[in-house]
């Protein structure tokens, strides 16, 4: 979970930090509620690192191993470079 500050841009971006149980959908979900619902839309754009789309569920999901779009949610951007214990969402 993230704090949102008065101070925070909507712009800004958010980092999540993986849980100590693990990467799971439901956090993802959670995650993407709570950031809807503090800004006023979801993220647009989710950077992660590939074991973490796999984890999430999102491998099926891969068009050339680089970008696609959730059904319902933000477009995955997914690299090596990526940390595997972060996603990063952007407005």
């Amino acid at each position: 979970m993230y704090e949102i500050t008065k101070e925070m841009p909507r712009h800004a971006r958010v980092v999540l930090l993986e849980p100590e149980v693990g990467w799971s959908r439901a956090f993802f979900d959670r995650e993407m509620a709570q950031y809807a619902q503090d800004r006023g839309a979801p993220p647009r754009t989710a950077t992660l690192h590939p074991d973490t789309m796999v984890a999430l569920g999102f491998a099926g999901l891969w068009a050339l191993g680089l970008d696609v779009a959730t059904p319902r949610g933000p477009m995955l951007v997914s690299s090596l470079d990526y940390a595997r214990d972060r996603i990063t969402l952007f407005e």
